[in-house]
């Protein structure tokens, strides 16, 4: 595993024992890559590379990173790519971390029940 902070190796380290695609991308404030990791092409970000804007890539989650300096996660969001991932962003000294990990096949599960709890409701499932 890379050297992380500790916060951000504890994160890593727990993420990893679901066993769920992972990926991290390090940026600083204005949005421009410092480090990339894992599996990036889990959510075709396998080109990402140091100097990049993350916004290249169709993820704009830098208006938030200034202003939010405890960490969050932002559940089952789409990429663009049509992948689920859960985002979790945590700051540690002048970095932010952007932690992917891939839900997808939990994320069309959850749909799939709830369209089925519509349909037996008598909802058309749309």
């Amino acid at each position: 595993m890379p050297d992380f902070p500790p916060p951000i190796a504890s994160l890593v380290s727990r993420l990893r024992r679901e066993a769920l695609p992972l990926a991290w991308i390090e940026i600083d404030d204005a949005g421009v890559i410092l480090a990339t990791g894992g599996e990036l092409e889990s959510f075709s970000l396998e080109q990402a590379a140091r100097g990049d804007c993350l916004n290249d890539y169709g993820i704009y989650l830098e208006e938030m990173l200034p202003q939010r300096r405890e960490p969050f996660r932002l559940v089952d969001l789409e990429l663009p790519t049509g992948t689920y991932s859960t985002v979790y962003i945590q700051t540690v000294e002048e970095s932010n971390w952007i932690i992917l990990q891939d839900r997808t096949a939990q994320a069309m599960q959850s749909l799939w029940r709830s369209q089925n709890r519509n349909r037996l409701d008598g909802g058309d499932g749309s």
